[in-house]
């Protein structure tokens, strides 16, 4: 019998223009300053007031593209609230 080949998961972000381009400028040297440069500004996480490693997008990248680069739509988070919050987006 002839096997069927599965068909792969669309990703949820596909659907939303331009999401794909938004994961390519995290790679970017301008993203990279970006980043360097906000979380000197902003060195504690919001959340817990431990050290900030991530800028984490309020309202994600993925859904909004064109308020990629707004600095009123990012904040400083600790790896681990950022996991928690990518947690709990990926429940809803």
């Amino acid at each position: 019998m002839p096997r069927v080949p599965k068909a792969k998961p669309m990703k949820w972000h596909a659907k939303v223009p331009g999401a794909d381009k938004v994961e390519a400028i995290y790679h970017t040297h301008k993203w990279q300053k970006y980043r360097a440069w906000f979380l000197r500004e902003n060195p504690v996480c919001v959340e817990c007031e431990r050290i900030a490693k991530v800028v984490d997008h309020i309202v994600p990248a993925k859904q909004k593209p064109d308020w990629f680069w707004r600095v009123s739509n990012h904040q400083a988070l600790c790896e681990s609230c950022h996991n928690k919050k990518r947690a709990s987006r990926d429940i809803e």
